[in-house]
């Protein structure tokens, strides 16, 4: 007997929720229609802006044909403009997501993790302890999940200040390239939104995402020492040659010789309600889309066939 799973009150993990909003390949019709929308009030304030005299002259003539062209755009798509299917890579994660809601499967990956995430669990106590160091604090790991109707998270630290909550979302860089990477960059978009979520559950105002440099766990190291052994099929691991690799190896996996200062990367974020509003709004969509998937799942097509519901 086929069984359906309820998920009308599902809710998304903090750090899914860029997902569920980043644009994909193409604008579409929605997105379309509110771009040109901020492309026109940009045009007529600079034709605005040039005044009567230039206005009637070659430059002014030009804005104005282009006005016209971007006003025609919009009423083409005024029919289309409320349509806003979900994206390629939200489809991607619910289709993943249905099946841990469901059967509570997920990517074995997810278990086995890598050397990369393998040292951002390890070594996150590490990363805190550089952080308390720097600010003065003695900030602790947060270890409750929060949630509200839509949203569920663990935050990293939640450290009262004296303006209030304050969140601090740690990364644990791999080695001197993954962390100087971010320097001069943007904060990474998907990160952002993760440290939304966590302020939105908090009531948290401002917060940041602080990437730490710190020494590799020595099991870590010895994984990669082993693997070294492996790749330069060393016949000997006391060899003089081998040892000096091995020795290179250790150098790039441990940091503690660089001033503290100088191993993190601190983005400040402060709480943006227009990009939660946003989630806020897609979440029912991104509900009734995982409906989609297990009717297709259960039936090979969109049907209104009845199902037995799960207990």
């Amino acid at each position: 007997m086929r069984q359906v799973y309820d998920f009308s009150n599902v809710k998304f993990h903090c750090s899914t929720l860029y997902n569920l909003i980043a644009p994909g390949k193409t604008l579409t019709p929605k997105q379309k229609y509110s771009q040109l929308q901020t492309i026109l009030a940009d045009e007529m304030r600079k034709y605005d802006e040039m005044g009567e005299r230039k206005q009637g002259m070659a430059n002014g003539l030009k804005k104005a044909s282009k006005i016209a062209g971007i006003e025609y755009d919009l009423k083409l798509l005024e029919p289309k403009k409320h349509i806003d299917p979900i994206s390629a890579t939200a489809k991607s994660l619910l289709k993943r997501y249905y099946g841990f809601l469901k059967y509570g499967k997920w990517s074995v990956a997810i278990d086995k993790g890598n050397k990369y995430t393998n040292k951002g669990q390890l070594g996150e106590n590490d990363s805190i302890a550089l952080i308390n160091f720097l600010d003065g604090t003695n900030c602790m790991k947060n270890e409750d999940t929060l949630e509200d109707e839509f949203l569920i998270g663990i935050p990293d630290i939640i450290h009262q200040k004296d303006s209030g909550l304050y969140i601090i979302d740690v990364k644990t860089s791999w080695d001197w390239d993954t962390f100087s990477e971010n320097l001069g960059e943007e904060l990474n978009p998907v990160y952002f939104h993760q440290l939304q979520g966590y302020m939105s559950l908090t009531g948290a105002t401002k917060g940041e995402v602080s990437y730490c440099l710190v020494d590799t766990p020595e099991s870590i190291v010895n994984d990669e020492i082993m693997w070294l052994a492996k790749r330069v099929d060393a016949i000997s691991t006391e060899s003089p040659s081998f040892l000096a690799k091995r020795d290179e190896l250790v150098n790039n996996l441990t940091f503690s010789d660089i001033p503290a200062m100088e191993r993190r990367i601190k983005f400040e974020v402060f709480f943006d309600p227009e990009a939660m509003m946003k989630i806020y709004e897609a979440i029912p969509k991104m509900r009734e889309f995982l409906f989609e998937i297990q009717e297709m799942h259960l039936t090979g097509k969109i049907s209104k066939e009845e199902l037995v519901e799960i207990e």
